[in-house]
């Protein structure tokens, strides 16, 4: 697996060890959470910051001094243990917890655990996230621009989908 942010490579080896290489700015010296990039399942990138998740779920970032809610390493502080997936989308990620909850981040540092707690697969856009629940039901947060709103989502295929269309401000604050 390899990811890319605006001036940098990260690449997960098959050890499961991470290397990153390119402009420092962009995630590209992940020099200060080396120890902890081993056992890495998955890496994701976003404009200018670099996330992994090991093997026990926990999240580790680096990159453009990821903000001042967010240190550079385990983010413990904002929930991101049992992931077990991380999509990205411009300056945003959204975390899937085996729990089936969603933390969505940016590299400032804000974040919201989104409702309900029963999500399956969740995917991003350029500026914004879509999430399926385990019923079903489809959720979308970001900007409507790029898909963050359902106000126009009444079927797909022949499959209809229950559109819970609960405004997320999780992008324009």
């Amino acid at each position: 697996d390899i990811q890319a942010t605006k001036g940098a490579f990260a690449a997960l080896r098959a050890d499961g060890r991470v290397i990153a290489w390119g402009d420092s700015s962009c995630g590209g010296d992940s020099c200060t959470v080396n120890d902890e990039l081993w056992a890495v399942k998955q890496i994701c990138s976003s404009s200018k910051v670099f996330s992994a998740i090991r093997e026990n779920g926990d999240v580790i970032i680096w990159g453009d001094g990821p903000g001042p809610m967010i240190m550079p390493g385990r983010c413990f502080q904002l929930g991101l243990k049992d992931v077990r997936q991380v999509v990205s989308c411009s300056e945003f990620f959204a975390a899937l917890h085996s729990n089936g909850k969603v933390t969505t981040w940016s590299r400032m540092g804000k974040f919201q655990l989104s409702e309900p707690e029963d999500i399956e697969e969740i995917r991003a856009s350029s500026g914004a996230f879509a999430a399926i629940s385990n019923d079903g039901s489809l959720h979308a947060w970001g900007d409507p621009a790029a898909g963050g709103s359902l106000d126009v989502v009444t079927s797909l295929g022949p499959r209809t989908w229950t559109a819970r269309l609960k405004r997320r401000r999780v992008m324009r604050e």
